[in-house]
């Protein structure tokens, strides 16, 4: 018992000593690593360098000059001038060839005459009237107002003579054909066989009387210095008297034609007074159609004035401000129709629009000449470019101004030619049923080793980006 009490007791003394040898232990280690860590120096990290990527496009394509070298005529014609021959030098703006242009050139020198007339128009419009202009104007008036004047000065008295005309129809031609001829009761000195052609003879008779006695009332109360106004009522009564007078003398005819021979009134007197009544018949006729003439004269002289002082007006106040635009249109349309015969002229000329070389040539004098194919060919004197066509990715990334190298299948990949982007389209192309979009390079300098057609394999160095 005594023993495993002791034992126990061992136990207990063995284990306080290892707790405590622990604890120093731990105690040991944390000092240690504090002092490590106050005495060690810092560490630099160093971060990778920032690098500059650069991603390049490849794509192919063909040599082609910045100009269409293909010049061709518009319009189909004779060739009447060719100027150039393979291998000359041209210059822009240099005539190569020409159509016959003598009917287009006729047609510009009227359409030029035409806006010269115009144009003198116009400046007229602005200008204002000339007196001479005027005094034209005012010439046509007074013409007119005359004319007027001198068909007014005799009307009285073609009137007056009128209404002796129409006296001597009745009382002179007509009346030797009555018994108390000058009363409200008159008879026929024959007998008709048809009483009511003779009635009406004398109820025209009596009608007849009236009209004279009411028309020399009117002629007595014109006077001897009548108005233009009391002049042209004179002239429309005396009108209307005349053909009431041709009436009566119309009835007369009629009653002589059904007129009973005897012995007092022979078939030789019907014939007499027959003859007698178509004359002053004749003779209403004749007054009837002066006086209608002279009431149309003043009517058409009354326009003409009215006409010529409108004129005149118009001419004296200037041009208004319609007037002057109508007329600015009318130079407009004047100088289109230049422009538009120019346009025709133009169609017909070949002139060269850049420098270069005739390559080719396939027309010459007295040739008649095809519309849009090509005549002759030019070759740039300047850069040459290279169209290619990528993807909408590499499009994204491509801008103008990128560095780009260039060989050609011609000299192979040891030779390169600096080149640049010029320009990237916006708008898709259809490729081999794919959207692809074209991009320019134009070569950084001439070189005579390149030329329009080579194919041409371009490597596109894209704008860098930082990573």
């Amino acid at each position: 018992m005594a023993q495993e009490t002791f034992s126990i007791q061992n136990l207990l003394r063995h284990r306080t000593i290892l707790v405590s040898l622990g604890i120093v232990i731990v105690i040991g280690l944390v000092s240690f690593a504090y002092y490590v860590a106050s005495t060690k120096k810092p560490e630099t990290v160093v971060l990778p360098a920032s690098t500059a990527l650069s991603e390049d496009v490849t794509a192919s394509g063909t040599v082609e000059p910045l100009q269409n070298p293909n010049l061709f005529f518009v319009s189909s014609g004779r060739i009447t001038y060719v100027g150039v021959k393979v291998g000359d030098r041209v210059y822009a703006g240099e005539t190569l060839a020409t159509l016959d242009t003598s009917t287009l050139s006729a047609s510009r020198a009227q359409a030029e005459a035409n806006l010269s007339a115009q144009e003198a128009k116009l400046n007229g419009l602005k200008a204002g009237p000339r007196s001479t202009d005027i005094a034209v104007r005012q010439a046509a008036v007074d013409q007119a107002s005359q004319a007027k004047a001198n068909a007014y000065a005799d009307l009285s008295a073609s009137v007056a003579d009128a209404f002796a005309k129409g006296e001597d129809a009745v009382y002179v031609s007509a009346d030797p054909l009555f018994s108390n001829a000058h009363t409200s009761n008159p008879s026929l000195v024959f007998t008709v066989s048809d009483s009511n052609i003779g009635q009406a003879a004398i109820a025209a008779r009596v009608s007849a009387g009236t009209e004279l006695v009411t028309w020399q009332g009117e002629l007595a109360a014109l006077g001897t210095s009548p108005s233009d106004a009391d002049l042209d009522q004179a002239l429309g009564k005396a009108l209307q008297h005349l053909s009431s007078i041709r009436s009566f003398e119309d009835s007369m005819a009629s009653a002589l034609s059904v007129a009973v021979p005897n012995t007092s009134f022979t078939s030789s007197s019907i014939t007499s007074a027959t003859a007698a009544i178509g004359g002053a018949r004749a003779s209403m006729n004749a007054e009837i159609s002066a006086l209608t003439a002279k009431r149309q004269a003043i009517i058409s002289d009354t326009l003409a004035i009215n006409a010529a002082q409108a004129q005149l007006d118009q001419l004296t106040a200037g041009a208004s401000a319609q007037d002057i635009a109508q007329q600015e249109a009318a130079v407009s349309s004047a100088a289109a129709a230049v422009r538009a015969v120019d346009a025709q002229i133009a169609n017909n000329v070949i002139i060269a629009p850049f420098s270069g070389t005739v390559g080719s040539l396939s027309i010459k004098r007295g040739d008649l000449a095809v519309p849009n194919i090509p005549a002759i060919t030019l070759d740039p004197n300047v850069t040459l470019q290279v169209s290619v066509f990528v993807s909408e990715i590499d499009a994204a990334r491509i801008h103008a101004g990128d560095a780009a190298s260039v060989t050609l299948d011609a000299y192979g990949n040891a030779r390169t030619f600096p080149a640049h982007v010029a320009e990237v389209s916006t708008a898709p192309s259809k490729i081999n049923g794919t959207d692809a979009y074209e991009v320019k390079l134009t070569f950084d300098a001439s070189d005579r080793s390149i030329q329009t057609g080579m194919t041409a394999n371009a490597i596109i160095h894209t704008h860098s980006s930082s990573q």
